[in-house]
């Protein structure tokens, strides 16, 4: 399932869980802002997706589209490992 995890909170990940959904979270990191609000602001939902990265890393990838205005794959990497988890495993497409 794919989502830009706004509306992801611990009932969610529950139902996520005891149905093995495999989530594609789609964020653009560092250049999130050119499209839209950060989910990440939102109070709990970095706290939910911390979760999935720790406790269903083989279900949860983020997917980060590479635009001229933020080509640089490997600060954009970067970003995700220091903002949201060590082990974040991100998918970037240009």
């Amino acid at each position: 399932m794919i989502t830009n995890g706004s509306l992801l909170d611990d009932e969610k990940f529950a139902f996520i869980e005891q149905h093995n959904i495999i989530i594609g979270m789609s964020h653009d990191g560092p250049g999130q802002h050119l499209r839209g609000p950060d989910p990440f602001e939102e109070p709990g939902i970095l706290d939910v997706v911390r979760r999935f990265i720790e406790e269903r890393p083989h279900a949860f990838s983020i997917n980060s589209v590479i635009t001229a205005d933020n080509a640089d794959i490997n600060a954009i990497i970067d970003w995700f490992h220091e903002r949201v988890h060590p082990n974040a495993p991100v998918i970037s497409k240009a």
